[in-house]
């Protein structure tokens, strides 16, 4: 894989039956193995917030830094913890991943997609479907 370059990604989130895209533009990069995303939010409730995604062959973390701070693990199988953090509150979240699929090329072009059950303070929050598309723009 190449030095850092510029990628479009959409994020299609399902819960419910209530479907949200988000398109964004930002870096890709590889570091340690691993592919990193990292992109401004463009969602105004975000305010000044980067959020970088951290992908490896079976899982994904989110992080997220700024107005908004969170981290969510995207482990198949294993419980994991996290958070999400405003002016308002920190709240605790549990997630867990029922599946992972990573269909990306060796150039980090094409779609993650993954599928978890989410708590937030221990209460149910939803069954969410993710699919993440990367596609490459150029340097």
């Amino acid at each position: 894989m190449t030095a850092k370059r510029r990628v479009r990604i959409r994020l299609e989130s399902v819960n419910m039956g209530q479907h949200i895209v988000n398109d964004a533009e930002g870096d890709l990069y590889e570091k340690n193995d691993h592919i990193y995303i990292r992109y401004e939010e463009a969602q105004p409730e975000m305010g000044q917030t980067t959020t970088i995604i951290k992908i490896e062959s079976d899982r994904a973390k989110i992080m997220r830094h700024g107005e908004v701070a969170s981290e969510q693990y995207f482990i198949p199988n294993e419980p994991t913890n996290g958070f999400y953090q405003t002016v308002h509150g920190k709240m605790n979240l549990t997630v867990r991943t029922h599946s992972f699929h990573n269909r990306l090329n060796e150039q980090g072009n094409g779609e993650l997609e993954w599928e978890y059950d989410l708590e937030v303070m221990e209460e149910q929050a939803g069954l969410f479907t993710i699919k993440l598309m990367i596609i490459d723009i150029g340097l």
